[in-house]
């Protein structure tokens, strides 16, 4: 994962909007650099980011089609008509747990309490994170980031790095996934649904970088959890159950 912001300082200070005819706007510049980032299709607009993507390897076709039928679960949990671009199926899944991704996590400039304040913002910053695939490097990200800024005459727009963690994967076809499989059969009485990548970022990279350790990882969360957001939760039993589904991968 990449996860920058993007700061615009347009002027010395917030102006009443009067000025807005002669003084830039931090926001509008920053919008319109980031409206570079991205297409309507959903497609990464940075030139060389998709260069080290992988294809989906044979295997995880298996997982792919099993994990197809949360495609209804989550549409109706986010009581939107249709997932984007209209994927269902295997498409579906194959975006969900494949796809990098670049997502703007928040904006914050001028004036945005209640009533209101005519003033011409002089500064904005927006949280970008770039969640990336296996051998997509942070810093190469962050290197062609820069670069797309200024291709379109972005300079003054600052990218400040407030994390990077590089990609980890273990392949479904190891046989440590096939001891965490007869794990979870002996706790939950009925086989794991096999992710083939995990939602979620860690230090995995350290790890199976240098010692070449698989890693599988349990998730006792469940559909109501709300991860990241207001009201996240988690049931003790869950974690309890989880717990037990570890012990014997520790052998």
């Amino acid at each position: 994962m990449l996860y920058v912001e993007m700061r615009v300082k347009a002027a010395a200070t917030d102006y009443h909007s009067r000025f807005a005819p002669v003084i830039p706007n931090a926001v509008w510049r920053l919008v319109w650099a980031i409206s570079t980032l991205k297409g309507a299709n959903e497609k990464i607009l940075i030139e060389g980011f998709y260069d080290k993507v992988r294809s989906i390897p044979e295997e995880e076709y298996g997982a792919l089609k099993d994990l197809a039928a949360q495609e209804d679960k989550i549409r109706k949990r986010a009581q939107i008509k249709e997932l984007l671009n209209g994927v269902t199926g295997i498409d579906f899944a194959n975006q969900l747990f494949n796809a990098p991704t670049c997502t703007i996590c928040g904006i914050e400039s001028g004036y945005t309490k209640e009533g209101q304040k005519i003033v011409l913002p002089s500064t904005a910053m927006a949280k970008i994170d770039f969640r990336l695939t296996v051998d997509q490097d942070p810093e190469e990200i962050l290197q062609l980031l820069r670069k797309h800024l200024d291709k379109h005459g972005f300079q003054d727009v600052e990218i400040h790095t407030l994390s990077t963690a590089k990609p980890a994967k273990t392949p479904i076809t190891s046989p440590f996934v096939k001891v965490v499989l007869e794990a979870g059969a002996l706790v939950y009485d009925k086989p794991f649904v096999i992710e083939p990548s995990s939602a979620g970022t860690g230090p995995r990279y350290v790890f199976s970088s240098w010692t070449d350790m698989p890693i599988a990882s349990i998730g006792p969360g469940y559909a109501g959890s709300l991860n990241h957001a207001p009201d996240e939760n988690i049931v003790l039993e869950d974690y309890r159950q989880a717990l037990k589904g570890s012990k014997p991968n520790s052998c």
